[in-house]
C-alpha cells in the first residue's frame, strides 16, 4: 500500500476511535460536525465506509480538479 493511503487510514482510524471514545457531546466533535442527533451516526458511518470499503478501482487524485483551494 502506498504511504499516502497508509497515512489516510492512520488519520481516519484515529478520528473514528476518538469519536467512539468521546462521543457526540465532545466539543471538538460539535465544532466540526454540529449538535444534531443524526450527526454522530452519520460521521461514524463515513469513517467506517472509508476504512472498510472495497478500494479496487479507486483513483487517488492530487491535482485539485475542482479548482477549490484548501489553503
Amino acid at each position: 500500500m502506498f504511504s499516502h493511503f497508509s497515512e489516510t487510514f492512520e488519520v481516519a482510524t484515529f478520528a473514528r476511535d476518538y469519536i467512539h471514545q468521546h462521543g457526540a457531546s465532545d466539543p471538538i466533535f460539535q465544532l466540526y460536525f454540529g449538535t444534531k442527533p443524526e450527526a454522530y451516526p452519520a460521521v461514524v458511518g463515513v469513517y467506517d465506509a472509508l476504512l472498510q470499503s472495497n478500494k479496487d478501482g479507486v483513483l487517488f487524485r492530487c491535482d485539485n480538479p475542482d479548482g477549490v483551494s484548501c489553503i
